[in-house]
Order: C-alpha cells, then sequence, then structure tokens
C-alpha cells in the first residue's frame, strides 16, 4: 500500500516473513508461524505499476492444483556449540570465529577492527559497530575481562571517554544508527555497569547502585572482572565481585550477545557463558 527507500550499506540479515509489533514497527519477534508464498526478490526498485502487475498475475498463470499435505516444520535446532567447554561447564569464547561482525562503514574489514592479540580479543574501537555469538541466549551466566588502553600521559581517568559496551538479547539490527535493538550494559571506563536501552523506546526497569559502581571499576588500564546473569529477562550484573546494577522487567529476553566498538581501544579475554 506504500512505496519508499532505505540504504542497504551493512551487512545485515535480509530476514523474510517476520512479525511486527504494530506499536513498534522496527521490532522483530519470532517465532513467524503462517506461510509465505509468491515471494520474489528483485535486482533494483521497481516502479508502482510493476508492483501493481506483480500483485495482479499471482496465481493467474495456471489454475492451482490441490496441495499435498505440507510436511512439519522441523523444530529449531541451534548451531554446534563454537568455543570449548571448561571443567565448570562454561563455552569459553577465546576465538575471533566464535562472533560475527557488525561494522557501520560498508567497506570495513572486521580483521582491522578486531584482533586476538596473546589470548584477548583487542578491538581498535573505528569503525564503530559490534561482534555478536552465533547462537542466541536467553538464562545464562556470561563473564569475561576487559580492560581500556590507557593513553600516555593521562593523569585523571574521570577525563578518559572511552567507550564501548555489552549488547543483550540481541533482537533487530540498525535500530538506532549501527546499534541494535538490545539492551546495553554500559563498557563506558566511567560508566561501566551502568544500563541502557537501545532504542530508548525499549521497555525495561533497572536500578544501578552508584556509590559501589563507582568504587568498583580498576584504574583505567587494569583488568576488571565483569558478570552478568540473566533468567527470564531479569538481569544482575557484578564488576569485579560486586553487584552494581539490575534489569527487571524486561520486554527482551533472548538473543546473541554482543561487544561494542565505539571509539577507543578495548580489550577481552577470558569470555565465557553458560546456560542455566
Amino acid at each position: 500500500s506504500g512505496t519508499g527507500g532505505m540504504p542497504w550499506d551493512f551487512d545485515a540479515p535480509l530476514l523474510i516473513g517476520c512479525n511486527h509489533r504494530a506499536e513498534d514497527p522496527d521490532s522483530i519477534t519470532f517465532p513467524f508461524t503462517g506461510l509465505v508464498d509468491e515471494f520474489a526478490l528483485y535486482r533494483g526498485a521497481l516502479p508502482a505499476a510493476r508492483v501493481a502487475a506483480h500483485f495482479a498475475a499471482v496465481g493467474s498463470a495456471a489454475p492451482k492444483k490441490p496441495e499435498p499435505p505440507r510436511p512439519a516444520v522441523p523444530a529449531f535446532v541451534p548451531p554446534a556449540v563454537t568455543g570449548t567447554i571448561d571443567k565448570e561447564g562454561f563455552e569459553l569464547l577465546d576465538s575471533l570465529d566464535c562472533f560475527v561482525y557488525r561494522l557501520g562503514h560498508k567497506d570495513a574489514e572486521p580483521a582491522r577492527t578486531f584482533k586476538l592479540v596473546d589470548g584477548a580479543i583487542v578491538c581498535s574501537g573505528s569503525p564503530a559497530g559490534y561482534m555478536q555469538t552465533r547462537r542466541s541466549y536467553r538464562n545464562f551466566t556470561l563473564r569475561y575481562e576487559w580492560r581500556f588502553a590507557r593513553p600516555a600521559g593521562l593523569k585523571d581517568d574521570s577525563k578518559f571517554g572511552g567507550n564501548s559496551g555489552c549488547l543483550l538479547f540481541i533482537t533487530a539490527p540498525a535500530a538506532l544508527g549501527i546499534w541494535p535493538k538490545s539492551i546495553e550494559i554500559q563498557g563506558m571506563n566511567r560508566d561501566a555497569g551502568m544500563i541502557l536501552a537501545i532504542p530508548r523506546s525499549v521497555k525495561c526497569k533497572f536500578a544501578v547502585d552508584e556509590p559501589v559502581r563507582k568504587g568498583s571499576i580498576k584504574p583505567l588500564g587494569e583488568w576488571n572482572a565483569e558478570e552478568i546473569v540473566a533468567n527470564e529477562g531479569q538481569v544482575t550484573v557484578s564488576i569485579n565481585g560486586v553487584k552494581v546494577s539490575s534489569i527487571s522487567e524486561c520486554e527482551l529476553k533472548e538473543g546473541p550477545i554482543g561487544f561494542q566498538s565505539e571509539g577507543a581501544e578495548i580489550h577481552w579475554r577470558a569470555i565465557r557463558i553458560k546456560e542455566t
């Protein structure tokens, strides 16, 4: 009933037959339980008359024969675990192959932004984007360590604006610029552990113990240990063994997990996750 255009200059999946909530057209929910028929993909935009002719011609080429019974659609089976499993039952996401990469510049090469150095994933921070797990997670314990590269001559950590974050429950790409619809556990050094909804219209409640949060972060350049525990959309965040924030009543409850490239060099190591 309408026409329009959108740029498609980024690497993202083309989703056919998704459900969208009326109050939030950018949302994508699963599963789609209907059937898709007469799908066509063209090399370029079609004029309105061609679109009308396409739909007018659907089913008119020949009388339809009764359809044979359709086989049952098999249940979705997640891909095999990418990482190895440690003695505590955690999947180790210790390889660049454990992730897929979404960068905002169409000519960006992930290998220039994300590198494996001495067992740690080093992110240059440029261009903006993120790496995300190949699997979707719902109830889990995620543990990892992070640190920023300390600029030479920096004397006051509060003046460092290095930014990043951990994205939970990734649902739809490009919901806010390059960033997907998700819940961000803030990774900016001075704000680490705070909560952001992407986009801001995502419904969730969160609480932050600000004095505890500020006191939990180590000096810039040192490794911080972070733990995120999710259970049916209820999330707790701990930094260096101290609970700093929590999420409740969140509309997002499942999806891949991402780590942001956002303007500053950041290192991650010992990334591991266990489903519960």
